[in-house]
Order: structure tokens, then C-alpha cells, then sequence
């Protein structure tokens, strides 16, 4: 037996449109049924109450309870019943990717595919939404939501998430159009979306994406420390930074790093023994630390393009009117008739931000160079 303690609940009560054919059991829409007021012969979804079918000429045609008690998710609960019954009748369904967080990367652990559909559950209580309904797609079991014009907050399914993760089941959310209109959807929509349109359904919570999630956990370890005097550096083995030979990275280098598994600037390296994407985790390490000596190679070729464009740079403006900043300081300071070199140097020298940056940056490296690595 399933049992759920999660209530989430935003919805205003509107006009009902969905319900239940006493004699067949069937979910029904308002104008499918033929017959007015209580020859109808409907009832509640949510609380069995017999319903009255109010197809006039001027307003809406829409049901409404014989008791004038009105539950706020009828709807809703009528069109879960359905999901329930066409569940209940098929073999098989589509089902989307799976997705996971290998460092700061969102990568596909699994494809879209096809899944057999075995033994399916329901369960609602009154005061509770939204009912439980689990089905069992391809061997495991799966709580579906169906969620109306986003009608879910962040928080509410990080709250489905954390019960999927607490009762081992996997968790899938299934998009539908608003329900609160008229005509805004109907059975072959729904039937279409629960057996196909990946586009519509996202996985809250996935056991195969969890497991592959924890062994990328697993495999990412702390590179060595380089101390500076100014701050510390990493040791990179992605080679992001390099200095006399010696490649580091800095805290906010790691914080947007691909292979960075740490949510902050601290570093939980997956790249220190090749782990550099998913096919890597079934990989030996020999291979892995061959792709990860070209990816280095790689680097390193990108970097020194981009140093030798600097230099082009550098050398573009002393030929094309900037020879002047080769003059010495002191000629510079007599021809503008300055008392002393210091008035020419407070007055025109003003370094820049990425000059001071570069400075401080290869100052630290280099202490850390003269201090040693841990």
C-alpha cells in the first residue's frame, strides 16, 4: 500500500466541466452528456456527490452539485481518474531523458524511450491533492502528477522530489492545458499526452539519474593547494592557468568550472583523474587519462593563440602611434617642463585594473612557486 502525505493546494474553485457517468464509470465531459439536471445521471470525481447538468441556452454549460457544495478540485480528480484508466490500458509509454549534473554541466545519462507499463495505483484521499496515482514503467514504479498550466511552484516539487527520494520511487510530471476553461482540453489530449508527447512530461525524480549523479559525487576529489601570498590557487589539472610551467586555477576560476562538482568556490575536481564526461565513469583509468593529456594539449594551444593575439596587439599599437610610451620618464619629464620625474609619474601613469589584476595574479603564483605545493 502507497501512501502520500504531500497537500499541495492553489487553486480558486471555477466551473466543472468533468465527471462521472454513474453507470459505466467513465470520465465524461459536460457536453458529451446528453440529458439535463440530474437525468444526467453524473457525479463527483472527488467526493461521489450526484451532479446536475446545467446546459442552458445563455451561460456556460457546466455541472454543479445537487447539495450546492462545490469541491474545489473536481476537475482536476476526474481527469487523474482518467489518466488512471488509460494507464491501466496500455503496454507501453513514452517516457523522457534523463538528465544529470556532472560538474556544472546538464548532461544526458539516458535517451527518451519507449517503457512497458505494468500494475498501476490510485489512491485519493478528500482532503488531500493531488491523488496518488503510481504506475510501474519499465519496472519502476513511477508517481505521476499532472500538472494544469503549471500550476506547480518550485518549491512545490522540490517537496515531490525529496518524498520520491524518501519512499524509492521515481517521480514523472505530465503537462496538461488549463483545465478551468471551457473546452480548453479534451480526452484525446490527455490520452495523447500521457502515452507520447515527451515534449509535456519531465522527470522530477529519477532513480537511474540519482545513481549516476552519486558516482560523479563520488569520483571528485580536491586538487593540490598552491599558497600565495595574496590568496591561494589550485592546482589545475585542466591546465586553465599557467605560470613558469606550473598550471593553477584560482577559487573563482573553480566556481565556474565545467568539472567543478562543488556548489561553491571550493573545488570538488572531477578532471584530477579524467573524469571529463559520462562515458568516462565506465572507462579505465589509462583511457581517461589519455583523453585528459589531449584535452591539456588542447589548452595549452588555445592559450598560447591567445597569447601570441596579445602580442600582435601589443605590437599594432607601438607601430601605429603609441612609440612615445618607449621615451624614458625623464626626457618625457624635461620636455614638459615638470620640476621633477614623481610630478610626471602622479600626474600621467595610471594602471589599469587588469594590469594590477596580471600583476597580483603572477605575484601570487609566484610566492606560492617559492613556498611549494601541498
Amino acid at each position: 500500500m502507497y501512501k502520500s502525505d504531500v497537500n499541495i493546494k492553489h487553486t480558486n474553485k471555477s466551473h466543472l466541466y468533468w465527471g462521472i457517468d454513474k453507470s459505466s464509470g467513465d470520465v465524461v465531459y459536460i457536453d458529451d452528456v446528453v440529458l439535463r439536471g440530474l437525468n444526467c445521471n453524473c457525479k463527483c470525481a472527488a467526493c461521489q456527490g450526484d451532479f446536475i447538468a446545467r446546459k442552458g441556452e445563455k451561460n456556460v454549460h457546466h455541472f454543479a452539485h445537487q447539495s450546492n457544495y462545490d469541491c474545489v478540485y473536481a476537475n482536476e480528480i476526474a481527469v487523474y481518474l482518467l489518466v488512471n484508466k488509460i494507464l491501466s490500458n496500455c503496454r507501453e509509454i513514452e517516457v523522457p531523458c534523463v538528465k544529470v549534473k556532472m560538474g556544472q554541466r546538464t548532461l544526458t545519462a539516458k535517451k527518451e524511450e519507449k517503457v512497458s507499463v505494468g500494475r498501476v495505483y490510485y489512491h485519493c484521499d478528500p482532503e488531500q491533492y493531488p491523488p496518488l496515482l503510481i504506475a510501474e514503467l519499465g519496472g519502476a514504479y513511477t508517481r505521476i502528477i499532472l500538472s494544469f498550466d503549471n500550476y506547480y511552484t518550485a518549491e512545490d516539487y522540490t517537496l515531490l522530489e525529496k518524498e520520491a527520494r524518501e519512499n524509492g520511487w521515481c517521480c514523472l510530471s505530465i503537462r496538461l492545458p488549463r483545465i478551468n476553461n471551457e473546452r480548453s482540453i479534451n480526452i484525446q489530449q490527455i490520452e495523447n499526452s500521457v502515452k507520447s508527447a515527451l515534449i509535456s512530461k519531465e522527470w522530477i525524480r529519477n532513480r537511474m539519474g540519482d545513481e549516476t549523479e552519486k558516482r560523479i559525487r563520488e569520483r571528485a576529489r580536491t586538487p593540490g593547494i598552491i599558497k600565495g601570498r595574496t590568496q591561494n590557487a589550485y592546482a589545475c589539472p585542466i591546465h586553465e592557468r599557467e605560470y613558469n610551467g606550473i598550471f593553477y586555477a584560482f577559487p573563482n576560476d573553480c566556481y565556474n568550472c565545467d568539472y567543478n562538482c562543488s556548489p561553491d568556490s571550493e573545488c570538488s575536481c572531477l578532471a584530477i583523474d579524467g573524469y571529463l564526461n559520462l562515458n568516462d565513469l565506465n572507462s579505465s583509468a589509462e583511457k581517461r587519462m589519455r583523453r585528459l593529456a589531449d584535452f591539456q594539449k588542447e589548452k595549452d594551444q588555445i592559450r598560447k593563440i591567445k597569447e601570441q593575439n596579445l602580442e600582435k596587439n601589443r605590437d599594432y599599437q607601438t607601430n601605429n602611434g603609441y612609440q612615445w610610451f618607449r621615451m624614458d620618464i625623464k626626457s618625457l619629464s624635461e620636455i614638459l617642463g615638470h620640476a621633477n620625474v614623481q610630478v610626471t609619474l602622479q600626474m600621467y601613469v595610471h594602471p589599469s585594473m587588469d594590469s594590477k589584476r596580471s600583476v597580483l595574479e603572477a605575484a601570487s603564483v609566484l610566492s606560492g612557486i617559492l613556498v611549494g605545493t601541498e
